[in-house]
């Protein structure tokens, strides 16, 4: 798909996969929503993709003090978890700001729970106004459930200084 980049040019990318998502989704049909129309899947693996990437690499960066951390809020985290997985993916209704039991979930801590979730355990909410990845994983034998804000998580990106950003073919 692409070679190399910058963390805010593959921001804006994400940014721009999340908006044709977020159109997709909305003007599908229930049955295609539920069963996934091609437009729908290739804007959720390249999504995929490219949250991955820029999340394993701004990590990186980070570690080796190459990147600042930044203190923007990008979700929402329940560390340990008070209900399976299943059970709140089934009772959220975004936005994540209103959701009980969580709190404020920093970039860096996103980063790592991108790096470290269960891929059984993701769904998405979508709609005009939002696009959000719910995302869980098991930290220390304890259960965490992440709500990753896909717009707030590209705008924290862009506020981080550019860097090259090294990708898959």
């Amino acid at each position: 798909m692409w070679n190399r980049d910058s963390f805010h040019n593959c921001a804006m990318l994400l940014s721009n996969v999340s908006n044709a998502f977020q159109n997709a989704f909305v003007s599908a049909s229930r049955m295609e929503q539920l069963q996934g129309n091609r437009d729908l899947l290739k804007y959720s693996r390249d999504g995929i993709e490219l949250l991955q990437s820029i999340a394993l690499t701004v990590r990186s960066e980070q570690d080796y003090k190459l990147v600042p951390k930044s203190e923007l809020t990008v979700g929402a985290l329940c560390q340990p978890a008070h209900l399976s997985f299943e059970k709140f993916a089934e009772s959220y209704h975004p936005p994540y700001k209103a959701e009980g039991g969580f709190s404020k979930m920093l970039l860096r801590t996103a980063l790592d729970k991108i790096a470290h979730y269960d891929p059984r355990k993701t769904t998405f909410r979508a709609s005009r106004d939002i696009h959000e990845i719910i995302i869980g994983g098991t930290h220390k034998n304890e259960d965490w459930i992440a709500v990753l804000s896909i717009p707030a998580f590209c705008q924290a990106v862009m506020k981080l200084p550019d860097h090259p950003v090294n990708q898959r073919d």
